[in-house]
């Protein structure tokens, strides 16, 4: 009987050990996992703080276009008024000779093309500003959308 007691003790310590030593495997699986989450949770931290200097640099880069194209703006007014001057300046005011005409004519004939060339190479130069803009705008949208992920 007491060695039937004893054989029971120790088949139930075995068992128990078993039990502990599955217990305890069992804690490092989750310990390790918990270390993973972390390093994981770390990277996204970094990787969010990232973003959010992408999407501050983007604010700025469209700040600036925005500021260019105002400028630019501002330029052709600017020149649009003066080629506008220089045509109504150099419109005949009849009399005088005929030599005197033809030169007028000829000067005429180059402010309206240097004022369309004028017109035209600012043209290009909004467009260009418009379409950085426009990029500049997606790229912040495209940073939004991901910090939002």
């Amino acid at each position: 009987m007491l060695e039937e007691a004893l054989e029971h003790v120790r088949l139930g310590g075995e068992e128990r050990g078993r039990e502990l030593g599955a217990e305890e495997a069992e804690v490092r699986l989750l310990e390790a996992e918990v270390a993973a989450d972390e390093h994981r949770e770390e990277q996204l931290r970094g990787e969010l703080a990232e973003e959010r200097q992408r999407a501050h640099e983007a604010r700025q880069v469209a700040a600036a276009l925005l500021e260019q194209r105002r400028r630019v703006s501002v330029e052709a007014t600017e020149a649009l008024l003066t080629c506008g001057s220089a045509l109504a300046g150099s419109a005949p005011g009849g009399g005088g000779a005929a030599g005197g005409q033809l030169d007028m004519d000829r000067q005429l004939v180059l402010s309206v093309r240097s004022r369309e060339l004028m017109e035209d190479t600012l043209e290009q130069r909004l467009a260009a500003i418009h379409e950085q803009v426009r990029e500049a705008e997606g790229a912040h949208a495209q940073s939004v959308l991901e910090l939002r992920e």
